[in-house]
């Protein structure tokens, strides 16, 4: 299943004081990641439901693995299976992940990923196996592209390189 984007529960104690959870432990590193390790952590904030990013993917040697967490609200989020080599390559697959739900998403490498906020002040964490590489970023556009992506909701907010891509 390592070549599939999946969803990954975790456990999390609970007390008066609240929760603690631990989302990156040197098991998931090994089973996931392998032999990379996190290069980067990102914060993505998103003040607007309705907003779409996407779908972005790194190739040649900075191919990368992401893992994301919603740390607030709640996300659609899109990968598409862009492996020529694959029997999934255009597959695409949709996850839904919130605040609540104590999950992890793996994305692994060859997939271009996208997602749209389905909450106001919706906040994710990224981890990636690899440093952003402006020279290897590539984008497919996610409202005009060949995979009928049909968004939950309205698009209200949209960059100009994703639009235009």
């Amino acid at each position: 299943m390592k070549n599939f984007p999946k969803i990954i529960n975790f456990k999390f104690t609970k007390d008066k004081r609240g929760t603690f959870s631990k989302i990156l432990s040197s098991k998931i590193n090994n089973e996931l990641l392998k032999s990379d390790q996190i290069q980067e952590i990102n914060i993505s904030r998103n003040n607007k439901k309705g907003t779409v990013r996407g779908f972005h993917y790194q190739i040649g040697r900075f191919k990368e693995k992401k893992l994301i967490y919603c740390l607030k609200g709640k996300i659609l989020d899109v990968s598409i299976n862009i492996d020529k080599k694959s029997k999934n390559y255009l597959k695409v697959f949709k996850k839904s992940l919130n605040e609540k739900d104590n999950k992890l998403l793996y994305i692994p490498e060859n997939y271009a990923h996208g997602y749209q906020t389905l909450s106001n002040n919706t906040i994710l964490l990224y981890l990636h196996s690899k440093p952003y590489k402006k020279k290897y970023q590539r984008n497919i556009n996610p409202i005009k592209n060949n995979f009928k992506i049909k968004w939950p909701l309205p698009i209200t907010n949209i960059s100009k390189k994703d639009k235009n891509s």
